[in-house]
């Protein structure tokens, strides 16, 4: 909060040739000056092209990141109309059978541009955006994505009942996903729909609800917030239809080469059990610091409230007297 009052995050400090230092907060800045940083030279991987033609398509596909948030803040952060204009009631058809005539304009642009994407990742021979011989993994393009169309995914099924992952429409949006979820680095900080859902309307205000229809909107909201009475049971599907888990290693793998559990498919479930308790150990005790704080606040505040109430033990008494004596006289009226 020192560095950025507002808490608009990232953040960093720059400190220039004169000593001055400047606060930075747009990431895509920030993502362009760690790539300086990092050269190719000293043995990291390159975040953007160097070739004229291979910035021209960071630029375009740039500008097209822009449309597509534009489109969905439309989509998203405002009312859609009555039925006749795509409100509720008015689009299942129009999802189910590819007819944009009846969605409303502000849902058919999000569509749309979403199209252009899809379209955009299915023209190169790979996963990702710049797919190519130079580059065979996520560039600075798709991290300037990623974490946008994270927000569309459980965002647009929440407010909106829209389902954009895992229903063929979006091909090569889905094959981009899923090539993100094989990566360790990613699946660190990757979130969830509920934490979107929860962290979007203090960032951008409420969603609008609206979109397929009233059913499948409630349906999907409750499923998000855990109130369809079986989405938030133990042990979480892999093959939910609307927030899939990803399929693959349960630990980080240098954790699973420590325990011998390479070949976890065909591991015994005692052993893996045991691993995932070390490695849930190992995250707890590597970040003692802040987790010794925390325990110390809780335990300032405990201490308080027992010497108020030892210091001032009448006044507390007075007080369970009093209440002791409303309830009485709400039993007795009743």
């Amino acid at each position: 909060m020192q560095m950025v009052p507002n808490g608009l995050l990232p953040a960093i400090t720059i400190e220039g040739e004169d000593g001055s230092k400047k606060v930075i907060t747009e990431s895509q800045v920030i993502m362009e000056l760690l790539d300086q940083w990092h050269p190719e030279e000293l043995g990291y991987k390159p975040m953007l092209p160097t070739s004229s033609e291979g910035y021209t398509r960071v630029q375009k596909l740039a500008r097209l990141e822009r449309d597509l948030f534009s489109y969905w803040c439309g989509f998203l952060f405002r009312p859609e109309g009555g039925p006749t204009s795509g409100g509720f009631g008015g689009i299942l058809n129009a999802i189910t059978n590819n007819d944009s005539g009846q969605m409303s304009s502000s849902m058919r642009g999000f569509v749309e541009c979403l199209k252009r994407v899809d379209e955009e990742l299915q023209a190169t021979k790979g996963p990702w955006f710049l797919s190519s011989d130079d580059f065979d993994y996520p560039t600075m393009i798709d991290f300037i994505y990623i974490s946008h169309i994270e927000r569309m995914l459980a965002s647009c099924a929440y407010w909106k009942g829209y389902k954009i992952r895992g229903t063929g429409e979006f091909p090569g949006i889905d094959t981009w996903l899923e090539a993100f979820d094989q990566r360790e680095s990613y699946l660190a900080f990757k979130s969830d729909f509920y934490t979107n859902v929860m962290d979007i309307p203090p960032q951008y205000g409420p969603g609008f609800y609206g979109g397929v229809s009233e059913e499948v909107q409630e349906l999907y909201a409750k499923k998000i917030r855990g109130k369809d009475g079986s989405s938030w049971n133990l042990p979480l599907p892999h093959d939910d239809e609307l927030e899939p888990l990803y399929e693959g290693p349960p630990l980080p793998m240098c954790v699973l080469e420590a325990t011998g559990l390479v070949d976890y498919g065909n591991a015994n479930e005692e052993e893996m059990a045991r691993a995932c308790r070390h490695h849930a150990a190992w995250k707890l005790a590597s970040n003692g610091i802040n987790v010794s704080r925390l325990i110390l606040i809780f335990l300032s505040i405990k201490i308080q409230q027992k010497l108020i109430i030892f210091f001032f033990p009448f006044k507390f008494k007075g007080i369970s007297f009093r209440c002791q004596r409303r309830c009485k006289r709400s039993h007795k009226s009743t």
